[in-house]
């Protein structure tokens, strides 16, 4: 009995002990989907994660003012101050590499962390626009008690109203040459600023605290130069305060009437208001002396003649306009063209690149450049010929000189 039970127990024993033969259980195949999608999502979170990360502390660099700049000032590299923001977070401005071309001024006054942009900022010539190109830019300064507290800006119109003559620091009237008879007398209305700055006047006490004690502002306005000579003239005369002109003016052409009742004297001639701006804006092709407070874009060619050409034939690609019945000439260049080898005064080297452009604008053109030959070469014969006659006149007055001296050739001698 006892062996049979040993027998069987070891027969039990052996077989759920042995597997294949090996005495060793078999270990099962990682092959489960599920953990292999597990492990996936999980490097994708982790991806995520450091990409949220990166994002939040990614940083990008703009630039503002480090400094006040006045209006129509050039900017550069050294004015500026670099900012770090988050990426994606930085406002459109002007780029470091725009200042650093040389090509950026204020067109008012900036301060100090302004940032640059197309609204504030411009080239030299655009500080101009808005005016005709045969007019002349001159400035003055009033007190801002006397010009609307300061308030008038770039692109406003204004009045300028004369107060009786100045008085001189002994307290008699100036003898200038624009005299009023009336108490107050408009000299310029429809005035356009093109921009101002503003300047202060302050004093430094012993304990070195400053205080402002005054305040000015420069305005900078264009006119005709004739315009500009009485202008300048009325101000050395008289007190001066600004007016901002009526509204309606910047929707209706100005009405002269309101301003017919006062007169004043200028060189002895009596002269009533002058409009200065002489069109109806609404209407830019009727006068050269409009004035556009929009200040739009004048095109120009490298020498700065305007090309004078509607929207539609310019090429949006290049901005230049396009070529017009086989020119490349506009008629505004034409014209300018036309002048610098008709004039003798445009005889000089420091024109030979204007000309230069004009010949190959016109290339392929040759009764133009066969016209333009013959005009140069007809300039040049008059500054000769000017010349020749200079040096005979020259040498008869010392021929006759001469005779004089030795009382020869004169009816005095003869007789």
């Amino acid at each position: 009995m006892a062996s049979i039970l040993g027998s069987n127990s070891k027969s039990k024993l052996f077989s759920g002990s042995n597997t294949g033969g090996s005495g060793k259980k078999k270990k099962g195949k990682f092959s489960n989907p599920i953990l292999i999608l597990i492990v996936i999502l999980g490097v994708l979170l982790i991806g995520l994660t450091y990409s949220f990360f990166s994002s939040i502390s990614a940083t990008e660099t703009y630039w503002v003012l480090g400094t006040d700049v006045p209006a129509h000032s050039q900017i550069t590299a050294d004015d500026m101050q670099a900012v770090k923001t988050r990426k994606g977070t930085a406002p459109k401005s002007i780029s470091l590499a725009d200042v650093q071309s040389g090509q950026v001024y204020a067109q008012y006054d900036l301060l100090a962390g302004d940032v640059l942009t197309n609204s504030n900022t411009g080239g030299r010539a655009s500080l101009y626009n808005g005016v005709s190109d045969q007019w002349a830019v001159t400035s003055f300064t009033i007190s801002s008690s006397d010009a609307v507290d300061g308030n008038i800006q770039r692109g406003d119109y204004f009045d300028i109203l004369g107060m009786g003559q100045k008085q001189s620091e002994n307290g008699n009237t100036v003898e200038g040459a624009v005299t009023v008879q009336q108490g107050g007398t408009y000299i310029y209305y429809n005035v356009m600023c093109l921009f101002t700055t503003l300047q202060k006047t302050s004093e430094t006490a012993k304990d070195g605290t400053t205080t402002t004690t005054g305040e000015s502002v420069e305005y900078f306005v264009a006119m005709p130069p004739k315009d500009i000579a009485m202008l300048q003239s009325a101000l050395s005369s008289l007190q001066i305060k600004l007016v901002l002109s009526p509204r309606e003016n910047t929707y209706k052409q100005p009405n002269g009437n309101a301003y017919a009742f006062s007169t004043f004297s200028y060189n002895g001639e009596n002269i009533q208001p002058r409009n200065a701006s002489l069109c109806d804006d609404s209407k830019p092709d009727s006068s050269s002396d409009c004035t556009d407070n929009t200040f739009k874009d004048v095109r120009r060619n490298e020498f700065g003649v305007p090309y004078d050409v509607s929207e539609d034939q310019i090429d949006q690609s290049t901005g230049k306009p396009k070529e017009q019945d086989g020119s490349k000439l506009t008629k505004a260049e034409i014209s300018w063209c036309n002048e610098l080898f008709d004039k003798p005064y445009y005889l000089g080297s420091r024109w030979d690149s204007d000309k230069q452009y004009c010949k190959d604008q016109a290339s392929g053109d040759d009764a133009t450049l066969k016209k333009w030959d013959e005009a140069e070469k007809k300039a040049s014969d008059t500054v000769a010929d000017s010349k020749t006659g200079s040096s005979d006149s020259v040498s008869q007055n010392s021929t006759d000189s001469s005779n004089t001296s030795s009382g020869v050739g004169t009816s005095g001698s003869s007789n």
